[in-house]
């Protein structure tokens, strides 16, 4: 059961340690403008639901979440909201935890569950927490890394690809989004993980992205594959800031055109799709904008059951989390694939717009994609059990 007065300034805390938690966004005549103003009030909203009926619970953690996520107002500064649902005496704590993206990206919430595990404890006792080291600056990382900027010869290549459309000229906006969910088992993710490195010279990301251009490629009859690859945007030069233990957004999207099939004097299968993730390693480090419009956008967030000691307060839990996005903002891509692996298992959520494209053509391209990393995996333990 959590104590909602030491949540309070434990989450007080962590907002004042990192300055993208405070960020404010305003317009000006020159454009966009974020600062980093002080540290609002975090006001934890309590849903006790020990007396609710089962089948209610659902309805109303729902509408929990849609008002964290609709409570956010980054003009003001206000990027940040929580809740606790309450199960019952017998049954932990929910905590619902809402930051908003422009202040927080996927590697960044490790550090915030740290810090707040620090703070709480530290509130509960009365102290102050002892941080196990400095807050890193986003503002002053920002401020002394240079802009990446994509230069024109990758421009040129990297052209849009042109999709199938189940329904030309239907809408496309964050509300006309549907989601479906398509996973391999523990085995399999395990095999990859391991041994895609030593088999491929790379790392997962590359082979999951040369494996989609080869699905996009037979689905669109197209040669040439254009896929935008967003990336943690943490790699730096080491005469720069480092980008480790900050809290912020500082993701970077890389387009990466693939020739597909590759030129290569072999038509053995796993020749081809090596020559194909070459292609991905050799992508030049460019970046473009974030509303990159080549129609395919990937998103390959690796390990996202954050890990926790044995003894610690708080962890992840996996479930909805209601709709994060304005229905209203306009889409600039045709399809969304996010990839990241959970409790063991490699997970891919196709986003696709339902007024472009029926279920069934989207469950197709899913369902061809996991199936040749499924052979990967396949021939990986064959390998493994020749050696």
């Amino acid at each position: 059961t959590l104590d909602l007065a030491a949540l309070e300034r434990a989450f007080q805390d962590v907002v004042h340690r990192h300055d993208a938690l405070r960020l404010r966004f305003e317009q000006t005549p020159d454009g966009w403008r974020q600062t980093a103003g002080p540290a609002r009030t975090v006001l934890p909203l309590l849903y006790d639901l020990a007396r609710v009926p089962e089948p209610a619970r659902a309805q109303i953690e729902a509408g929990a979440w849609e008002r964290l996520h609709s409570d956010l107002d980054p003009k003001i500064g206000r990027n940040t909201a929580l809740a606790v649902i309450r199960r019952g005496p017998e049954t932990e704590d929910l905590l619902l935890a809402v930051v908003h993206h422009l202040s927080i990206d996927a590697a960044s919430w490790q550090v915030v569950m740290e810090d707040l595990e620090t703070a709480y404890r530290a509130a509960l006792a009365g102290e102050q927490p002892r941080w196990a080291g400095p807050a890193g600056s986003f503002a002053a990382w920002i401020a002394a890394t240079p802009r990446r900027q994509t230069n024109g010869a990758a421009a040129t290549e990297a052209v849009p690809l042109a999709l199938p459309i189940d329904h030309p000229g239907g809408s496309n906006s964050e509300g006309d989004v549907d989601r479906l969910s398509v996973s391999l088992d523990r085995s399999k993710t395990d095999l990859l993980s391991r041994l895609v490195p030593g088999a491929f010279g790379s790392g997962l990301d590359a082979v999951l992205t040369a494996t989609l251009a080869e699905s996009l490629a037979d689905w669109s009859g197209q040669s040439r594959i254009r896929i935008d690859r967003e990336q943690h945007g943490r790699d730096t030069d080491p005469a720069e800031p480092t980008a480790e233990g900050v809290v912020g957004w500082f993701t970077v999207i890389e387009p990466i055109t693939f020739e597909s099939p590759p030129v290569i004097e072999t038509d053995e299968p796993q020749a081809r799709l090596k020559a194909l993730v070459d292609q991905a390693v050799a992508a030049p480090q460019a970046s473009v904008p974030v509303k990159a419009e080549s129609g395919i956008l990937f998103n390959f967030l690796g390990r996202t059951d954050l890990t926790t000691s044995d003894d610690a307060l708080f962890r992840v839990e996996a479930g909805p989390v209601g709709r994060t996005r304005d229905p209203h903002i306009p889409r600039h891509c045709l399809l969304e694939i996010d990839a990241e692996i959970f409790d063991g298992r490699l997970k891919l959520d196709w986003h696709y717009a339902r007024t472009l494209h029926d279920r069934p053509t989207i469950e197709r391209l899913a369902v061809d994609h996991l199936a040749r990393l499924t052979v990967i995996a396949e021939d990986l333990t064959k390998d493994q059990e020749r050696t």
